[in-house]
């Protein structure tokens, strides 16, 4: 009896183990830093065009579904990548805004009320978020700028991992039209 049991446990775990698997391997997680929807979207190459979450929905939801799709990618190949643990907190970084005045090609996120996050047992207030829009190609460290309501002087982003392929894509084709 106990000769039977043995192989069958080991059968009964490896198809646990590659059900596992398969299932990381199909099932896409969401990586996106937890800034919120924002009120207002605007395209920096586009002279301040802005994109309105109840004037203008249809682009609105275009730009976020591609921004939310750059920080999806399966299970299995984030934790072969070592991202399944990426903290996404906030950072301090010196000269921040001459990075800023430097991007070509930006999206901004303005917010409503303020939102806040905590940097170094501090809480940032912010009320817009930049994000470079730049087409490399697969998954690679991101920076959201956070901006403070009408100040532009930053000094803090949130670090996170993305392809942002597909949102320059979106970008392109808005400014197409």
């Amino acid at each position: 009896m106990t000769k039977r049991i043995i192989p069958i446990t080991a059968l009964v775990l490896i198809a646990i183990v590659a059900i596992a698997t398969i299932v990381m391997a199909l099932v896409p997680k969401n990586f996106a830093p937890n800034i919120g929807d924002p009120a207002r979207i605007s395209i920096s190459s586009m002279n301040g065009r802005v994109f309105d979450a109840t004037e203008d929905k249809e682009t609105y939801d275009k730009i976020m579904e591609a921004y939310h799709n750059s920080f999806t990618e399966s299970s299995l190949n984030a934790l072969f990548q070592g991202r399944i643990g990426y903290n996404t907190e906030a950072k301090y970084q010196e000269d921040s805004l001459t990075y800023l005045s430097s991007l070509s090609k930006y999206l901004r996120f303005d917010y409503n009320t303020d939102k806040t996050v905590t940097v170094q047992d501090n809480e940032v207030t912010y009320r817009s978020v930049v994000i470079e829009l730049v087409d490399n190609e697969g998954m690679y460290e991101v920076k959201l700028y956070l901006l403070a309501y009408g100040d532009t002087s930053t000094n803090y982003y949130m670090s996170a991992i993305a392809d942002l392929g597909q949102l320059v894509t979106v970008t392109s084709e808005i400014e197409a039209e």
